[in-house]
């Protein structure tokens, strides 16, 4: 519950503390946890990629735009039965998904935990909803099976702001295998001004559509990335990957919406479960391990014990 309430405070500063339209930009994209400039200063400019930091730590060097992204890797005693990344929401970190990534490598699974840039202990002076992370991740990938600590194949595990990046991600990578996204938006454009509106009623009131429409086009040229590319809706269509959308019927800051959406843009690879009475926290943060056996249950389905194509047929983008 503590860092339930970090989530609603963080945002509601992140919204409030804004008094115009291109101060509400720039706060939009800005790093939250505010330390991507003295991160970066420190990070390794020299040596592999992919470096280890002790224990199942290590960091990954991204780069248009810089960054530095810090990941925790858990296998299993036995050989994994698959490998799946886990995305945390925003102004969260990897800590959020710790329950999630305990019940699959007790089930056989390699974990890998990642703080998404700009968040947690990664590098980034900006976000961009998924648009960055979507790279960073495809590449992160890359450097994992080249240490073999990641299949040929992978699985995400992604919670509202996570799951819209490995959605992003899985649009552009043939890699990924299967995916379960929980409360995940369709486009940034229609969740903006709803996120905005919801959390702090009257000054999103006070902003009109055309504001909205401003304030993402400002915040993408602070950022460097197109806020239309941020369209999970247009990825989920272009994935082969075997989707599992979970999102509550009472959810006030990413609507039920969002997830039919995306499940009638690819209904021939997707699954769609709508939670009775459930919230956007209650699922994000899922307490309880509510979700563990319908997640495990769709990753041994499709991505335990791949004899998908040889490793030459699938190829990073």
């Amino acid at each position: 519950m503590i860092r339930t309430a970090q989530f609603l405070v963080l945002a509601a500063c992140c919204l409030s503390a804004a008094c115009s339209n291109e101060q509400l930009a720039q706060r939009m994209v800005a790093a939250p946890n505010g330390a991507g400039q003295v991160f970066r200063a420190e990070a390794p400019k020299q040596g592999p990629a992919l470096s280890a930091s002790g224990g199942s730590a290590y960091h990954f060097r991204c780069e248009d735009p810089d960054a530095t992204l810090a990941l925790w890797v858990h296998a299993p005693a036995q050989k994994p039965r698959g490998t799946i990344l886990l995305l945390h929401g925003i102004l969260n970190d990897h800590h959020q998904l710790d329950s999630v990534s305990g019940s699959l490598v007790a089930a056989g699974y390699r974990t890998v935990q990642v703080d998404l840039r700009g968040h947690g202990e990664s590098t980034g002076k900006h976000i961009s909803f998924g648009v960055f992370d979507a790279r960073d991740l495809s590449a992160l990938v890359t450097a994992l099976q080249k240490q073999n600590l990641c299949d040929e194949t992978v699985g995400i595990y992604g919670v509202s702001y996570g799951g819209a990046a490995g959605l992003l991600m899985a649009g552009a990578d043939p890699r990924v295998k299967a995916m379960v996204t929980v409360a995940s938006f369709a486009t940034l454009r229609d969740e903006a001004p709803h996120f905005a509106r919801q959390l702090l009623p009257l000054p999103g009131a006070m902003l009109s559509d055309a504001d909205f429409t401003a304030i993402l086009k400002q915040a993408g040229e602070i950022a460097g990335f197109e806020p239309n590319d941020a369209s999970p809706v247009d990825a989920i269509a272009k994935t082969h990957a075997q989707i599992l959308l979970i999102h509550g019927d009472q959810d006030l800051i990413t609507p039920v919406e969002a997830s039919r959406e995306l499940n009638a843009a690819a209904s021939d690879h997707c699954e769609l479960d709508v939670m009775t009475g459930k919230g956007h926290l209650d699922l994000a943060f899922d307490l309880f391990g509510a979700l563990h056996g319908r997640t495990l249950a769709w990753f041994d389905r499709y991505l335990a014990n791949d004899a998908a194509a040889p490793r030459a047929a699938i190829k990073a983008p």
